[in-house]
């Protein structure tokens, strides 16, 4: 899970209405963070369901305030998990959010709620949920209430393999211009940062002429470990970058892909794209009716 200084993170899943069910809460530290837990939330169900959604999110606890919603899963229903069981078995499930405030900034606390319950809307990458899902009849000698079981045996995860992660950056137009803060009367230098899970590759920072930016820049990253199963892979996601390359750097416009749409099974270069980004609106880093710019670049797996 990508986080900042660590987290005390929790499950919690709700369903038919019942009491939400949490997994214990799992404090760690760093920027990149990894936590383990071998716990079955169980929810009685009598058919026929009218319900049918199940809602899976992630919390960060905090001891004197609110408890904050980290990202929220795709949806996954009943119906599905009842019917398809086999589809549904130790898979990873993408966490997709708002990016996190690392500087106190002024974050658009609207725009980051919404994020962090639309999944398909977010603009990051929030890590991953290994998970289980299944629907058992004529169990004996369970509760009619929720509740949550340990488990003796550790979860399988899924088969993974190797990828490359390529990147030919080269030009942007009708990119947004800032003011420099150490070269006065000139516009600060961009950069393109382009992301698959916790991999990055970033180019150089160049300048802005009128909206005109030159990177001429190819990248690549080598062992790219991903699911084999593609559909679970994190998205690609490509930011225009304003600031130093580092935490001090600012998003300000991205695009989202599938990991699926960049495999390259030809052995054919795959052809070079104009990019249309969108903005960040939880960053808000734009003034109203600025065009968020392009990017021409090729993308690979």
């Amino acid at each position: 899970m990508v986080r900042q200084g660590g987290i005390d993170a929790y499950v919690k899943v709700q369903f038919a209405g019942e009491k939400p069910l949490t997994t214990r809460t799992v404090s760690t530290k760093g920027s990149d963070v990894e936590f383990q837990q071998v716990r079955e939330l169980w929810f009685p169900v009598l058919l026929p369901c009218m319900s049918n959604v199940i809602k899976i999110n992630v919390w960060d606890w905090d001891r004197g305030s609110d408890d904050e919603l980290v990202a929220t899963l795709r949806p996954y229903y009943f119906n599905q998990v009842k019917d398809h069981p086999t589809l549904f078995q130790h898979f990873w499930s993408n966490l997709y959010g708002a990016p996190e405030d690392s500087r106190l900034l002024q974050f658009n606390s609207k725009n980051k709620a919404d994020m962090n319950t639309r999944p398909d809307t977010a603009s990051t990458y929030r890590g991953r949920v290994l998970l289980s899902l299944r629907v058992e009849s004529n169990v004996k000698n369970t509760l009619e209430i929720p509740h949550t079981r340990n488990l003796l045996s550790k979860t399988p995860s899924p088969p993974t393999q190797n990828f490359t992660l390529r990147a030919f950056i080269l030009s942007g137009t009708e990119i947004p211009a800032f003011s420099s803060k150490m070269r006065f009367g000139q516009n600060s230098r961009m950069s393109v940062r382009v992301c698959c899970g916790s991999t990055t590759l970033w180019t150089a920072r160049v300048d802005n002429v009128k909206g005109l930016c030159q990177w001429n820049e190819y990248l690549e990253s080598a062992n790219l470990l991903l699911p084999s199963d593609l559909s679970q892979a994190p998205d690609v996601f490509v930011y225009l970058v304003h600031g130093a390359v580092g935490p001090v750097a600012s998003n300000i416009c991205y695009a989202r892909y599938k990991a699926a749409d960049f495999i390259n099974t030809t052995g054919e270069l795959p052809p070079v794209k104009w990019v249309s980004l969108v903005e960040d609106d939880v960053l808000d880093n734009l003034a109203d009716a600025t065009y968020t710019g392009n990017v021409l670049l090729r993308l690979a797996l």
